[in-house]
């Protein structure tokens, strides 16, 4: 998997979008640490991993010192802290910049969706660290068809601004598109080094028939602001470059 998004060592990379970010960050570092200090962290709020995801998790600036200077490889999860809901409070991405420093990989869930498969940015979002190489941004392509309403989409007025939908619409191709390829306020807003979106979830005939109509829709337009594109499922672990 590594291969095919081609992140380089000594590299900061990080993830936006909904659909899916925690489990690619997660993946990513499981392929890497074998032979490398991979660090897992947010500029934003994540739940605390599982005790299987991870082989060290510290908390804190005091602590920070516990495990940057540490040789062993695996997976290291970082965070200011821990809030009472089980989430970890993410790192300011000035701070985050630094961290190459001591950790091979470092991998950044740099937004928050509420846990929804959609959504719209806010000014103030994402958060990606400027010194990051490259940015990942999932579409998860089981959003086609969904109804378009506020059970399904984070900051669904910024979503409605974005796309010009309509609330109790289908969410379509069409749509997809403009969230994907608006510069100033759409997936890539704010991103750093090279993009890459990838589409999440393509399970079945259906996924790929969706997927094949999004590549359609977006190489009608210039896609020279996005490098490239992946499709496939985190789940099953299968991916394609489609671009």
């Amino acid at each position: 998997m590594e291969n095919i998004f081609n992140i380089n060592k000594n590299s900061i990379t990080s993830i936006v979008g909904a659909g899916g970010k925690t489990s690619l960050m997660f993946k990513l570092a499981k392929d890497f640490k074998s032979k490398n200090k991979v660090l897992v962290t947010t500029t934003t709020k994540i739940y605390k991993p599982q005790k299987n995801q991870y082989d060290f998790i510290e908390f804190g600036n005091e602590n920070f010192y516990k495990i940057k200077d540490l040789k062993e490889k695996g997976i290291y999860v970082y965070g200011l802290k821990l809030n009472e809901l089980n989430k970890i409070i993410g790192v300011d991405p000035i701070e985050c910049s630094t961290f190459i420093n001591y950790f091979d990989y470092i991998f950044v869930e740099s937004d928050g969706s509420k846990e929804k498969p959609l959504k719209g940015w806010e000014s103030f979002e994402p958060v990606v660290c400027n010194k990051s190489e490259k940015t990942i941004g999932i579409f998860d392509i089981k959003t086609i068809g969904m109804i378009i309403e506020e059970n399904n989409i984070h900051r669904i007025d910024k979503f409605l601004d974005l796309t010009k939908a309509k609330i109790k619409e289908k969410m379509t191709v069409d749509y997809a598109s403009k969230l994907i390829l608006n510069k100033n306020d759409g997936l890539f807003k704010n991103a750093k080094g090279e993009k890459i979106l990838y589409i999440n979830k393509v399970e079945n005939n259906e996924d790929k028939l969706h997927v094949n109509r999004l590549r359609n829709a977006l190489l009608k337009n210039d896609l020279k602001y996005i490098d490239s594109i992946i499709c496939g499922s985190i789940k099953n672990n299968c991916f394609e470059k489609i671009y």
